[in-house]
């Protein structure tokens, strides 16, 4: 990053944010080809790993509002990925699963995922990443901490 930006964009914070941010741009841009965006993507996984999941839950894991969520869940719906049923202790309550459509979009993008993992962590070596990740769940951790 160049030194000609004010110290407050030389920490940290803001270089996970554009970390992020540009994970975000180049997975949008390679699911794009099948009509996905990111976060499709991560409704549709979480959907995956938990069948009948609610759309506040999805919300939830998915650091998104209930409101966010909704437009996500409508469009994937839409598009014949997911399918909602009545849970069985509350008819008012919809819970998702995949439809086969569904997972195979799902597999496609776990792939491309992998690719681009792959492509943001070139240069680092085996030792390099295990500590990023060990620093990554320190960092997460000592601000979920409660007090």
């Amino acid at each position: 990053m160049s030194t000609d930006f004010p110290e407050d964009f030389q920490t940290i914070g803001y270089r996970l944010k554009r970390a992020q941010h540009a994970l975000r741009l180049r997975m949008d841009h390679l699911l794009h080809e099948r009509d996905l965006t990111m976060a499709q993507y991560i409704a549709l996984s979480l959907i995956e790993v938990s069948p009948q999941i609610t759309n506040a839950e999805i919300a939830r894991r998915a650091f998104v509002t209930p409101q966010t969520m909704h437009r996500i869940i409508t469009d994937i719906e839409s598009a014949g990925l997911v399918v909602a049923s009545a849970a069985p202790n509350n008819k008012r309550e919809l819970l998702r699963s995949l439809t086969e459509r569904g997972m195979e979009l799902v597999k496609y993008a776990h792939q491309v995922a992998r690719e681009v993992e792959t492509e943001m962590l070139r240069g680092l070596s085996a030792k390099d990443l295990e500590r990023f990740r060990s620093y990554l769940q320190t960092a997460t951790d000592n601000l979920l901490k409660k007090d």
